[in-house]
């Protein structure tokens, strides 16, 4: 048996609640305190005493002894109220009955029960648990939430017997004759009408549908099912023309309207991933995927347009998907004198846009083709704009991985003609009236082959208006197989020769000064050279030269070299001029850094091969830089097929000629 003090220690304090009741056998109110033990507790009835103290100031409001009941982990025990009567909140302790506590002594909150007296109906809301075990007798309870599990069980009503003991019940049927639209009586009617309408009697067969005939509701046949079959939740018709506002329809699909702004409408939500407002499809090797015709003879019409307000959009997109054949991403046509072919506008002013994009997986095919067949005025087989400071009038991207592709490809058959012509209006700018990239590590950004045997012709041609401009001008190392020089008129003969100078080679890459000094009276001259010299170059070579008219043999030579940019020469007599040249090798950060090679291996790519193989007797297929794609190209009768003026497909010309 465990002492009182023990059991006092078990004593659930923090859940204790306040319930008034009243005593018939006292004739008064009585506080009654109920709540679990936690632990192995004795049963039994127990003397103990409880302290109540006030919630404030901590000080001893009530203090009354009781007999604890103790049973099935469960206790209780009715005090008199004395001044609880009168409200307010309290902390209670537990104690054996000869303790007394006369205020709050430090013990932890959490093992005080607070309890709150309300003499006032409803009094001040509360929170926390009520866990009664037996009998709770209240005036009236009011709750939000209910609960009694005895019986219980899903769909039941709770229902009382005579004396007031409530019950789960099942829910009873419906009874008793029906009404409305129903005719019998209940658990079972009959429907003998919708809204008030009679039904008919007769029975329905499969697919039919409830109609109403004027008189009743009746079964019939559902017009989908005589159309219109299914699939899951899809729909189709295979039977024939459906049309939209036609009604011969002379199409699959045939709609027509004379309101509106779109006959046809189609949008598609999705913020992400590929996907089409509309897509059209044809497999016919001479189909069109989609045909545009605006048939108004005025105005500003459109066979076709198309709009995207992405900043990565493509406002038009055609893809003809065939390896083979003459195949068209798109084919637009326009007959009048000053009609587009294609006109493409992209107006957003930033992000990646294209105002007209190609693209074609066939190794000989075209991504863009444009064709001017007139054989007079100022036309353009493909005319590209950009008005952007940063912009390309003409981007060319040949993706291919192998074969010979072109990134942009120009021909012309004229004797006057050009066959790529750039043109970069802008008058600021870093702009370019051609720009060629190339990634390839044996790749060529821009490659001028002049095909022709006799005349003077150009690979690649460069020209300069400006008096500070290049006509050419290379980033990086220059070189060439043959010789390199300069071309001017002849000053004596300019109508009919040229003068022709060539450049000085040299085995390593070499700076060259030079000028004319008079040594002073002892004989003694100071060389001024330029201030960058001594940081461009290294390894000095001197040359001097006695211009003297005299009898005398005057000797020169250098008696100091090269120091801070200078350097002194002497001459056996005073006063005498003296020619000089100092040449060094190129030592800027340029040639510190990538060097420079006079006897170089080929690569393992090229071995066996030769720049000019002529040179050596061997056969053009052997040289580095050939092509056989270009010497295709230059075989008499092989041109490109164009499309013919009638638009009826590619021709070749009648009389081929070479090119």
């Amino acid at each position: 048996m465990r002492s009182l003090t023990s059991l006092i220690a078990l004593v659930c304090l923090g859940v204790l609640v306040l319930v008034f009741l009243h005593s018939p056998v006292r004739g008064e109110d009585v506080v009654v305190l109920s709540g679990r033990v936690d632990g192995d507790a004795p049963e039994g009835k127990f003397p103990v005493a409880f302290h109540f103290f006030d919630k404030g100031n901590r000080a001893l409001v009530h203090r009354v002894a009781g007999e604890l009941v103790v049973h099935s982990d469960s206790y209780a025990v009715a005090l008199q109220p004395g001044p609880l009567s009168s409200g307010g909140e309290f902390y209670v302790m537990a104690t054996s009955p000869e303790v007394e506590v006369e205020s709050y002594q430090g013990q932890p909150a959490e093992a005080w029960g607070l309890v709150r007296l309300q003499p006032t109906t409803p009094g001040i809301p509360q929170t926390g648990h009520v866990n009664v075990t037996g009998t709770l007798i209240a005036g009236a309870i009011k709750t939000n939430a209910f609960q009694m599990a005895t019986g219980a069980s899903a769909g039941r009503v709770l229902t009382s017997d005579a004396s007031g003991n409530g019950m789960w019940q099942a829910l009873p049927p419906p009874s008793g004759a029906a009404g409305g639209d129903l005719l019998g009586s209940y658990p079972n009617p009959s429907v003998d009408g919708l809204q008030g309408r009679a039904v008919a009697s007769t029975a329905p067969t499969t697919g039919q549908a409830l109609k109403w005939d004027g008189s009743a509701w009746s079964p019939g046949v559902d017009l989908r099912d005589a159309f219109w079959q299914a699939t899951g939740l899809d729909i189709f018709y295979t039977a024939g023309e459906v049309g939209i506002g036609v009604s011969l329809p002379a199409y699959r699909l045939h709609v027509e309207t004379s309101t509106g702004s779109r006959a046809i409408y189609g949008v598609h939500n999705a913020t992400t991933g590929t996907n089409y407002g509309g897509r059209f499809e044809s497999d016919s090797v001479s189909g069109l995927g989609v045909f545009g015709w605006a048939t108004a003879t005025t105005g500003t019409t459109y066979g076709v347009a198309g709009q995207s307000a992405s900043t990565s959009g493509i406002g038009v997109s055609g893809s003809a998907t065939a390896t083979s054949g003459t195949t068209y991403g798109g084919r637009f046509e326009s007959d009048s004198s000053s009609g587009r072919g294609i006109y493409a506008v992209a107006t957003a002013t930033g992000g990646t846009t294209y105002g007209v994009y190609g693209a074609t997986p066939s190794t000989s095919g075209r991504a863009v083709y444009g064709f001017a067949s007139a054989t007079t005025g100022i036309n353009y087989g493909g005319r590209f704009e950009s008005d952007s400071t940063s912009g390309r009038a003409v981007l060319g991207w040949a993706s291919a991985g192998t074969g010979t592709p072109y990134g942009v490809w120009g021909q012309c058959d004229s004797v006057a003609g050009v066959g790529l012509f750039g043109w970069a209006t802008a008058v600021t700018g870093t702009t370019y009236g051609v720009y060629g990239r190339n990634d390839s590590t044996s790749g060529r950004a821009v490659h001028g082959v002049s095909t022709a045997t006799s005349g003077t012709t150009f690979g690649v041609y460069g020209a300069s208006a400006s008096p500070s401009g290049f006509g050419v001008y290379s980033v990086g190392d220059f070189a060439a197989t043959g010789t390199k020089s300069f071309q001017i008129d002849h000053p004596l003969w300019p109508e009919t020769h040229y003068l022709n100078h060539f450049c000085t080679e040299a085995p390593e890459p070499l700076n060259a000064y030079s000028g004319n000094v008079v040594t002073d009276a002892r004989g003694y001259a100071t060389v001024q050279l330029p201030d960058y010299f001594d940081l461009i170059n290294r390894d000095f070579r001197y040359q001097l030269t006695v211009i003297d008219d005299s009898e005398d043999f005057v000797l020169a030579k250098v008696v100091r070299k090269i120091q801070n940019n200078q350097f002194v020469i002497r001459t056996n007599k005073p006063n005498v001029e003296v020619s000089w040249e100092v040449k060094g090798i190129r030592n800027d950060p340029y040639v510190q850094r990538y060097g420079f090679e006079t006897e170089q291996e080929k690569e393992d790519e090229i071995r066996g091969r030769y720049l000019h193989p002529e040179l050596f007797g061997m056969p053009k297929e052997y040289g580095i830089h050939y092509s056989p794609d270009l010497e295709e190209m230059k075989r008499p009768g092989v041109r490109d097929l164009k499309p013919s003026p009638n638009n009826k497909g590619a021709k070749t010309t009648k009389s081929p000629k070479s090119r």
